[in-house]
């Protein structure tokens, strides 16, 4: 990037303060240290303090992609003087269309839309028209987070709120939906890989490296990095094989248990593939925090027993009356339903745990998409 010399730009600090606050912050952290300290030292104080503190939220945070382009309305204003106020500070704000109710202490007590205050009566109060249980976000939440929120809320903004409850500024959707397209794959290949939220910039480049290794670089990676899962698979097979082996007898004596043996391993292999597509998606998108691992793993194991158990009931009772019942060995329905009362929950545990042990020992987890 070339960096003019500030003096021959004398409309430089004009179009700096005249742009919305969290978009002059984006542009000033693309200039050097040193430039960026020239450029504020001939900001007026008020713009200065404002970028500054914009500047100090830790990226990955809502603190970083917030603006404080907002309006405010006092608790005890009337629609008319709301009105007047909005119309006022409406040319410096990025969105009138929903105003945020404050006390004396900036405490975030609601919200009133534009519209509300328009068809209310001139005489009303703001705290009779506002809405209390506004959504609200943490100026130290993650950022894909709050961009969630906005998206499956379909809110133009969300304020965003100190410790404290005192608002701070609000974050829009055009930058929520910002937020969401960087951290999204693109491609599933890739299949995510996005983790911590504070080394975000790191953690791409190591996903585009890996997926580049995987498809462009020397053959061995992708060999020595699938082979180590598909060696899972064999060690897999192989017990299988041994407890088919171990129970030969008993299979010869009711050979009807061996027409089973395929429903309970491609049950097992499709539920484990669900999982790990879950997972990595789950990642993709922001909606697995690798921190709180073991949380999303309890949902997903208690998922998959409630699957194991369904799937139980319904197997067992098809193989009793298609194959117990008629052949005179109801035990077939038991066996077939406890076997898929317990392959499915492990499949589900296992899909889970394979692609973020890979993650975890800082390996593209793409190739332990599919462990089962």
């Amino acid at each position: 990037m070339t960096y003019y010399p500030l003096r021959k730009l004398a409309f430089f600090n004009q179009l700096v303060e005249k742009m919305p606050h969290d978009k002059r912050v984006d542009l000033l952290k693309s200039f050097p240290t040193e430039k960026r300290k020239e450029i504020l030292k001939k900001l007026d104080q008020t713009e200065r303090e404002d970028i500054q503190k914009l500047l100090s939220f830790e990226e990955g945070t809502t603190g970083s992609i917030m603006t404080t382009d907002y309006a405010v309305l006092d608790k005890d204003m009337t629609a008319q003087s709301a009105i007047d106020k909005l119309r006022l500070v409406a040319p410096d704000r990025e969105t009138i269309y929903y105003a945020y109710v404050i006390d004396k202490n900036r405490t975030l007590l609601g919200a009133v839309s534009l519209r509300q205050l328009i068809t209310a009566e001139k005489t009303d109060k703001v705290s009779e028209l506002m809405s209390s249980d506004t959504i609200r976000v943490k100026v130290s939440d993650d950022d894909q987070k709050t961009a969630q929120i906005i998206k499956e809320a379909d809110l133009i903004a969300v304020p965003v709120v100190d410790e404290n409850g005192r608002i701070v500024g609000i974050v829009t959707f055009d930058d929520a939906m910002q937020v969401l397209e960087e951290d999204t794959s693109e491609t599933m290949y890739q299949m995510a890989g996005i983790t911590g939220r504070s080394d975000r910039d790191k953690e791409r480049e190591r996903d585009l490296v890996n997926s580049s290794k995987l498809l462009q670089g020397s053959l061995w990676y992708p060999i020595r990095l699938r082979m180590m899962f598909l060696f899972v698979t064999l060690a897999g097979g192989f017990i299988v094989g041994g407890l088919i082996d171990f129970y030969e007898e008993v299979l010869e004596a009711v050979i009807v248990a061996a027409v089973f043996i395929p429903v309970l391993m491609d049950m097992g292999g499709n539920v484990g593939t669900q999982s790990s597509t879950i997972f990595a998606r789950g990642l993709a998108l922001g909606h697995i925090n690798t921190q709180k691992f073991f949380s999303h793993l309890t949902r997903e194991f208690s998922v998959g027993v409630v699957m194991g158990l369904v799937l139980g009931l319904i197997g067992g009772f098809v193989a009793w009356f298609w194959q117990g019942a008629p052949n005179g060995i109801p035990e077939i329905g038991l066996a077939v339903g406890i076997g898929l009362a317990v392959v499915v929950p492990v499949a589900a545990l296992l899909g889970f745990v394979l692609p973020y042990i890979l993650l975890k020992l800082g390996f593209d987890h793409a190739p332990g998409a599919d462990p089962s």
